[in-house]
Protein backbone atom coordinates (compact mmCIF):
# COMPACT_ATOMS: atom_id res chain seq x y z
CA UNK A 1 0.00 0.00 0.00
CA UNK A 2 2.42 2.68 0.99
CA UNK A 3 4.56 1.74 -2.03
CA UNK A 4 1.72 3.25 -4.22
CA UNK A 5 1.93 6.03 -2.45
CA UNK A 6 5.60 6.59 -2.63
CA UNK A 7 5.28 5.70 -6.73
CA UNK A 8 3.77 9.20 -6.47
CA UNK A 9 6.12 11.76 -8.15
CA UNK A 10 4.36 14.61 -5.71
CA UNK A 11 5.04 12.93 -2.93
CA UNK A 12 8.73 11.61 -3.66
CA UNK A 13 8.74 15.57 -4.23
CA UNK A 14 7.60 16.09 -1.05
CA UNK A 15 10.11 13.43 0.65
CA UNK A 16 13.02 15.14 -1.17
CA UNK A 17 12.18 17.95 0.71
CA UNK A 18 12.82 17.08 4.00
CA UNK A 19 15.73 14.57 3.44
CA UNK A 20 17.27 17.99 2.19
CA UNK A 21 16.12 20.26 5.15
CA UNK A 22 16.26 18.01 8.56
CA UNK A 23 19.24 18.11 10.39
CA UNK A 24 18.64 14.69 12.60
CA UNK A 25 17.29 11.38 12.23
CA UNK A 26 17.88 8.25 9.37
CA UNK A 27 17.44 10.71 6.33
CA UNK A 28 20.02 8.48 4.79
CA UNK A 29 17.70 5.21 5.44
CA UNK A 30 14.78 6.86 4.10
CA UNK A 31 16.90 8.20 1.00
CA UNK A 32 18.11 4.11 0.33
CA UNK A 33 14.56 3.17 0.73
CA UNK A 34 13.20 6.17 -1.47
CA UNK A 35 15.82 4.70 -4.56
CA UNK A 36 13.82 2.21 -5.18
CA UNK A 37 11.14 4.63 -7.16
CA UNK A 38 13.09 5.30 -10.61
CA UNK A 39 11.12 8.97 -10.14
CA UNK A 40 13.67 9.90 -7.19
CA UNK A 41 16.32 10.02 -9.48
CA UNK A 42 15.91 13.32 -10.40
CA UNK A 43 16.20 14.73 -6.59
CA UNK A 44 19.46 13.28 -6.82
CA UNK A 45 21.69 16.33 -7.80
CA UNK A 46 19.72 18.48 -5.47
CA UNK A 47 19.93 16.18 -2.41
CA UNK A 48 23.85 15.75 -3.00
CA UNK A 49 24.44 19.58 -3.35
CA UNK A 50 22.59 20.76 -0.77
CA UNK A 51 21.33 18.47 2.07
CA UNK A 52 22.16 19.02 5.76
CA UNK A 53 22.75 15.67 6.59
CA UNK A 54 26.38 14.50 5.14
CA UNK A 55 24.79 10.94 5.10
CA UNK A 56 22.36 12.05 2.29
CA UNK A 57 24.55 14.22 0.55
CA UNK A 58 26.87 11.12 0.03
CA UNK A 59 24.11 8.63 -0.80
CA UNK A 60 23.23 11.11 -3.31
CA UNK A 61 26.75 11.39 -4.67
CA UNK A 62 27.15 7.47 -4.58
CA UNK A 63 24.49 6.76 -6.95
CA UNK A 64 25.03 9.83 -9.12
CA UNK A 65 29.21 9.07 -9.85
CA UNK A 66 28.35 5.09 -10.08
CA UNK A 67 25.49 5.42 -12.03
CA UNK A 68 23.51 2.96 -9.90
CA UNK A 69 20.92 2.57 -6.66
CA UNK A 70 21.31 0.64 -3.85
CA UNK A 71 18.77 -0.34 -1.50
CA UNK A 72 17.87 -3.08 1.76
CA UNK A 73 15.75 -5.75 0.42
CA UNK A 74 15.75 -8.07 3.62
CA UNK A 75 18.61 -10.38 4.65
CA UNK A 76 20.15 -13.67 2.88
CA UNK A 77 22.10 -16.72 4.82
CA UNK A 78 26.16 -16.56 3.89
CA UNK A 79 27.79 -19.58 5.12
CA UNK A 80 30.54 -19.54 6.95
CA UNK A 81 31.81 -23.05 7.50
CA UNK A 82 29.38 -25.76 5.80
CA UNK A 83 30.72 -28.68 7.40
CA UNK A 84 29.94 -27.38 10.92
CA UNK A 85 26.61 -25.86 9.81
CA UNK A 86 27.97 -22.30 10.82
CA UNK A 87 26.27 -19.43 8.78
CA UNK A 88 25.40 -15.41 9.36
CA UNK A 89 22.38 -13.15 8.07
CA UNK A 90 23.93 -10.85 5.71
CA UNK A 91 21.94 -7.86 3.90
CA UNK A 92 20.92 -8.32 1.23
CA UNK A 93 20.58 -5.33 -1.60
CA UNK A 94 19.19 -4.65 -4.72
CA UNK A 95 19.78 -2.26 -6.94
CA UNK A 96 19.07 -0.50 -10.46
CA UNK A 97 20.35 1.78 -12.85
CA UNK A 98 19.50 5.54 -12.74
CA UNK A 99 18.76 8.00 -14.82
CA UNK A 100 20.69 11.58 -14.75
CA UNK A 101 21.77 14.02 -17.06
CA UNK A 102 24.89 15.72 -15.45
CA UNK A 103 28.75 14.17 -16.44
CA UNK A 104 30.10 12.00 -14.20
CA UNK A 105 33.31 14.94 -13.37
CA UNK A 106 30.84 17.24 -12.05
CA UNK A 107 29.83 15.20 -9.76
CA UNK A 108 33.24 14.16 -8.57
CA UNK A 109 34.14 18.08 -8.18
CA UNK A 110 31.71 18.57 -6.29
CA UNK A 111 31.91 15.39 -4.24
CA UNK A 112 35.52 16.03 -3.70
CA UNK A 113 35.04 20.04 -2.42
CA UNK A 114 32.51 18.96 0.27
CA UNK A 115 32.74 20.17 4.09
CA UNK A 116 32.55 16.91 5.20
CA UNK A 117 35.22 13.67 5.38
CA UNK A 118 32.58 11.58 5.35
CA UNK A 119 31.42 12.44 1.64
CA UNK A 120 34.56 13.08 0.37
CA UNK A 121 35.51 9.36 1.56
CA UNK A 122 32.28 8.41 -0.36
CA UNK A 123 33.03 10.13 -3.21
CA UNK A 124 36.63 8.87 -3.54
CA UNK A 125 35.35 5.34 -3.23
CA UNK A 126 33.02 5.56 -6.01
CA UNK A 127 35.82 7.34 -7.61
CA UNK A 128 38.03 4.25 -7.96
CA UNK A 129 34.98 2.22 -9.55
CA UNK A 130 34.98 4.70 -12.47
CA UNK A 131 37.93 5.87 -13.03
CA UNK A 132 38.13 4.71 -16.70
CA UNK A 133 35.67 6.98 -17.72
CA UNK A 134 37.58 9.96 -16.28
CA UNK A 135 39.79 11.02 -19.01
CA UNK A 136 42.06 13.39 -17.19
CA UNK A 137 41.78 12.33 -13.30
CA UNK A 138 45.13 13.36 -12.49
CA UNK A 139 44.22 16.85 -10.53
CA UNK A 140 41.11 15.06 -9.16
CA UNK A 141 43.80 12.65 -7.95
CA UNK A 142 46.18 14.95 -6.21
CA UNK A 143 43.32 16.67 -4.44
CA UNK A 144 42.29 13.16 -2.62
CA UNK A 145 45.92 12.61 -1.53
CA UNK A 146 46.30 16.22 -0.50
CA UNK A 147 43.24 16.22 1.96
CA UNK A 148 43.33 17.01 5.22
CA UNK A 149 41.44 14.06 6.42
CA UNK A 150 43.39 10.65 6.62
CA UNK A 151 40.99 8.20 5.16
CA UNK A 152 40.23 10.18 2.20
CA UNK A 153 43.69 10.99 1.82
CA UNK A 154 44.49 6.95 1.75
CA UNK A 155 42.14 6.86 -1.03
CA UNK A 156 43.96 9.43 -3.10
CA UNK A 157 47.39 7.41 -2.73
CA UNK A 158 46.03 4.05 -3.77
CA UNK A 159 44.76 6.01 -7.28
CA UNK A 160 48.11 7.21 -7.22
CA UNK A 161 50.16 4.11 -6.53
CA UNK A 162 47.85 2.18 -9.10
CA UNK A 163 47.86 5.42 -11.72
CA UNK A 164 48.21 3.26 -14.77
CA UNK A 165 45.49 0.54 -13.43
CA UNK A 166 41.74 0.32 -14.17
CA UNK A 167 39.45 -0.69 -12.42
CA UNK A 168 38.22 -4.36 -12.86
CA UNK A 169 34.61 -3.13 -14.45
CA UNK A 170 36.68 -1.46 -16.77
Amino acid sequence: MLDLVFARADVLAALAKRLQDTPTGPMGDCLRNALRFPDSDQHLSKLAATAIQPSVRAIAYKCLISRKAAWHAGFEWAWIDKVYGLRRRVPKLETRDIQTDGPVVDFIVAGIRDRSAFVRKTVADAMIGVRSQIEDEGHLVAQLAADPNPAVRSRGDFMVRHQGERSPSS
